[in-house]
């Protein structure tokens, strides 16, 4: 008598090839997000020769400078700051 049922090595792979494909756009579309934060314009293709990276957009946010046309400027470190003391609430610390 078998307490725990066991999946042959083949279906193990179909299922993680199948899993894989599932999640790919998802995961090509946050990293195509986090290659776009370090560039100056929308990346939008996964070609990497349109890509130049630079951190002017990080700057800027660290200063405040989150809308750009509208000369708005935010204290990012008070929604920085507020986010860290409710992930501490919650997880207990």
């Amino acid at each position: 008598m078998h307490d725990i049922e066991t999946i042959s090595k083949k279906n193990e792979m179909i299922i993680l090839l199948a899993l894989i494909l599932a999640a790919s756009p998802i995961i090509i579309t946050y990293l195509l997000l986090i290659l776009s934060s370090f560039s100056e314009e929308m990346f939008t293709s996964l070609s990497l020769s349109s890509f130049r990276p630079t951190v002017v957009n990080w700057i800027n946010v660290f200063k405040g400078k989150t809308a750009i046309t509208g000369g708005i400027t935010v204290n990012i470190w008070h929604y920085t700051l507020t986010t860290l003391l409710v992930a501490l609430g919650i997880t207990g610390l």
